[in-house]
């Protein structure tokens, strides 16, 4: 018996040392297995905030493009709306410039005319100045000379006074033509 109970406590130990194995063994195994499991989800939540975080990721650029976008559009309104003014003020100053220079001419042409009915007033003022000069008092120094010289040429009193009075006919055509030059009787005045 007693090599009995030594086999049976042999037995025992042993079997209590492959249980223990077998139940190590297995006990690893679903450790490992758990472990690989858990290792598993955080991959699979790693991976899940990875896609999460390149959404977020895609949406911020996407905002981004968006807001530069948004930018380059009102810096380009803002430009063309400058243009837009400027060429505004430029108009209204060229408008501007335009209408001063109309007063001008119009000032202009106003003095050219009053200029030219002053020259045209003179104009005919001196043609009726000559007409007067030459019909009027040159027709009378030639009646004056006319009865001198019927009168008689010998005294030299009378033939001094015909001399004078031939001078003053010929200083009065002279005043008369240059007061009305033939070119002005012509072609008048331009």
């Amino acid at each position: 018996m007693e090599r009995y109970l030594h086999y049976r406590s042999a037995y025992i130990a042993g079997r209590d040392s492959l249980a223990s194995n077998a139940l190590v063994h297995a006990v690893q195994e679903l450790e490992t297995r758990y472990e690989t499991e858990k290792k598993e989800q955080r991959i699979l939540s790693l991976e899940q905030e990875k896609e999460l975080q390149q959404l977020r990721i895609r949406q911020k650029n996407g905002l981004i493009a968006g807001l530069g976008a948004g930018a380059a559009s009102m810096l380009l309104l803002a430009f063309l709306l400058w243009k837009v003014l400027q060429n505004r003020r430029k108009i209204h100053w060229q408008e501007t410039r335009i209408q001063q220079q109309k007063i001008k001419e119009l000032e202009q042409e106003r003095q050219i005319g009053f200029a030219g009915a002053v020259l045209q007033g003179q104009e005919t003022e001196r043609s009726r100045l000559a007409r007067d000069l030459h019909d009027g008092l040159g027709g009378m120094l030639s009646g004056i000379r006319q009865g001198l010289v019927g009168a008689g040429e010998d005294s030299p009193l009378i033939g001094r006074a015909i001399g004078d009075l031939d001078r003053s006919i010929t200083e009065l055509r002279q005043i008369a033509r240059n007061m009305m030059p033939e070119a002005l009787l012509r072609f008048g005045l331009k």
